[in-house]
């Protein structure tokens, strides 16, 4: 992303770029179309602040203005006249100021009297939104600095667009970014908002620095993601479908697994990381291999590159095993597994059957 900061005037931010912010958003992980945020309206230019620096001499860069006097020259009239004369190169017009001492030659000389620039003066951009929690990265920038200048940075971040606190490198107040490339403090990470505040120095009032361009790094922070756990589905003796939703995946595509076991909160089984899920899609496992009869424990997991998040545990029961059918006929009991009745008119023949022999037929379920 692309911010252009132009110098303050009386017409507020007529004129020139001043410098030039690019935003690099790089994310860490899965790109996102969302990541680039460019400014290019003059409306998003004059929101910046500019104290005594000035870019109507090189536009495009900033450097020191002058403390003031460099539209004047002077003049005598010269032919032995002491009339004493100002020119104002900005508005194209001569001023009489007064005679000049007699002490004073007479020639047609002229002066141009050059202003001293600023011992200092600070540019403080405007609010920049990253549109998400942000990890920011380094903070570069392009500047000349003759002996006796310098430019150096401070960052101010937050949530709520609203609170400023520029600092340096180590989160202190009273410290700069004084190198190109830096590491930006890992205190602002997490935040959405962010400013810059570049300030310029000079020691000798007849140098400036001149700042060309800065630039600052950032990528969506990614955090821990969220998960729901699902109801399981397909319940049968050994079997069952689990199910689960990343309702935030963190910053980027998610793998998903279930835990589960026969104690709750004690999870001893697991059905291995797969897929790749964003926030609000859904996933499912079917897993084999259960207890018949058994209570079973469980829970949908995300894991990014920031860590595991789990769901809430669930659970269910898996059928018994299929019960036995006991046929007493006479003294004898037959035992009809009703696992293998292949339907259940064949069960009913079969006692009709036996019945319609002269044969009392009595069906009793086996104790146990």
């Amino acid at each position: 992303m692309q911010l252009n900061i132009k110098k303050l005037s009386p017409a507020l931010f007529r004129g020139a770029v001043v410098a030039t912010l690019l935003f690099a958003c790089v994310s860490a992980g899965t790109a996102r179309a969302d990541d680039t945020w460019t400014q290019t309206s003059q409306a998003d230019f004059e929101s910046g602040t500019l104290f005594h620096l000035d870019t109507s001499s090189s536009p495009g860069d900033v450097k020191l203005a002058r403390a003031g006097g460099g539209n004047y020259a002077y003049a005598l009239r010269g032919k032995n006249f002491r009339y004493f004369w100002r020119y104002d190169a900005s508005t194209d017009s001569w001023t009489s100021l007064a005679l000049a001492p007699a002490t004073v030659g007479c020639g047609g000389a002229l002066a141009m009297v050059g202003a001293s620039y600023y011992a200092s003066g600070t540019l403080t951009s405007s609010a920049h939104d990253a549109g998400y929690a942000a990890d920011f990265g380094t903070i570069s920038w392009t500047a000349t600095a003759p002996a006796g200048t310098s430019v150096k940075f401070q960052l101010a971040s937050n949530t709520d667009n609203s609170t400023w606190s520029f600092v340096g490198p180590d989160g202190a107040s009273g410290t700069y970014y004084t190198s190109s490339g830096q590491a930006i403090w890992s205190g602002h990470d997490g935040d959405r908002y962010l400013k810059y505040k570049a300030y310029l120095a000079t020691a000798d009032t007849g140098k400036t620095p001149v700042l060309y361009d800065i630039s600052i790094t950032c990528a969506p922070q990614i955090v821990l993601p969220a998960v729901a756990t699902g109801a399981a589905t397909l319940v049968e003796e050994t079997t069952a479908t689990l199910h689960g939703t990343v309702t935030g995946d963190g910053g980027e595509a998610c793998q998903y697994r279930f835990e589960y076991g026969t104690v709750s909160g004690n999870y001893t089984a697991d059905t291995g990381w797969d897929g790749s899920k964003t926030t609000g899609q859904s996933f499912s496992v079917g897993v084999t291999g259960l207890a018949k009869g058994t209570r079973c424990y469980f829970r949908a997991q995300a894991k990014n590159s920031s860590g595991t998040g789990s769901g809430t545990g669930l659970n269910f029961l898996t059928k018994p095993e299929p019960p036995v059918l006991p046929v007493a006929v006479g003294g004898m009991i037959l035992e009809v597994n009703k696992a293998q009745v292949l339907a259940p008119w064949l069960c009913l023949f079969l006692v009709v059957s036996l019945a319609a022999g002269g044969i009392a037929v009595r069906l009793t379920r086996k104790a146990g």
